[in-house]
């Protein structure tokens, strides 16, 4: 493991029932015990979400990440790093007042990665609870 350092702050606004956020963090990465690097990175957000029905919420987010290159030994490790930058639409299914079911999927819609590297849509799906 590494011990690594994050900042970052993030903004909401709730306006009747729909919400817009927006986040920022920047990572700063150490190198573990077998001296690799995970490149810093900055990551970014910018969504909002609207209810379609009582149980229904539809959401919409930009997101992505810039990750400088890793290194091995000090030495830079090819195909690491670059930026992307996702579109990812998603619903909520809410079960109760304080729980529910979601979906979303990150579709890459601009990629400038160092090296041979590609992004492809992910599908995110999970079970939320709120305490």
């Amino acid at each position: 493991g590494s011990y690594d350092w994050q900042l970052g702050g993030a903004l909401s606004r709730s306006t009747c029932a729909s919400e817009l956020f927006a986040s920022l963090y920047y990572r700063t990465n150490g190198t573990n015990d077998y001296r690799y690097h995970y490149g810093d990175a900055a990551l970014y957000n910018l969504g909002g979400q609207w209810p379609l029905t009582d149980w229904l919420t539809s959401s919409v987010q930009i997101n992505g990440r810039y990750a400088s290159r890793d290194s091995d030994h000090n030495d830079v490790v090819a195909n690491t790093g670059g930026w992307v930058t996702y579109l990812s639409p998603g619903f909520k299914v809410s079960l109760s007042r304080l729980s529910g079911v979601y979906a979303a999927v990150q579709i890459p819609i601009y990629q400038k990665l160092f090296g041979v590297q590609t992004e492809k849509a992910v599908l995110s799906t999970g079970i939320s609870f709120q305490l």
